[in-house]
C-alpha cells in the first residue's frame, strides 16, 4: 500500500504544479486527462483490498474519454446541512440490550 501512496502523492504534486484549474484548452485537457488516468490506476491498485468500493470508484471514473457523473461517489459520512447527523447514523452502531 505505500506504493499506492507513493503513486497518488506524485499525481497530487503534478495536479499542484500544473493548476490545471487556471488553464484552458488543450493543456488543462491534457493535464485532467492525465490525473484521471492517475486515479484508475490507483483505484485499480486498491481492488483487492477494497473490492466493492474500488469497482464502485472505477465505475464512476469510466474510461477512456468519458467520466462518469458529476457528485458524490460514496455516501455522506459527517452531518447533514443543518449541523445534526440522521438518526440512521447517530444509532449506527448502538445495540439494544
Amino acid at each position: 500500500t505505500a506504493e499506492i501512496w507513493s503513486f497518488v502523492e506524485v499525481a497530487n504534486r503534478v495536479l499542484e504544479r500544473e493548476r490545471p484549474w487556471e488553464r484552458s484548452g488543450p493543456r488543462r485537457d491534457a493535464v485532467l486527462a492525465g490525473l484521471v488516468d492517475a486515479c484508475r490506476v490507483a483505484v485499480g491498485e486498491c481492488l483487492p483490498f477494497l473490492p466493492d468500493g474500488a469497482a464502485h470508484l472505477l465505475a464512476r471514473l469510466g474510461d477512456g474519454d468519458s467520466v462518469g457523473p458529476a457528485g458524490p461517489v460514496f455516501r455522506r459520512l459527517g452531518p447533514v446541512a443543518n449541523g445534526t447527523f440522521p438518526p440512521e447514523r447517530v444509532n449506527a452502531g448502538v445495540t439494544s440490550r
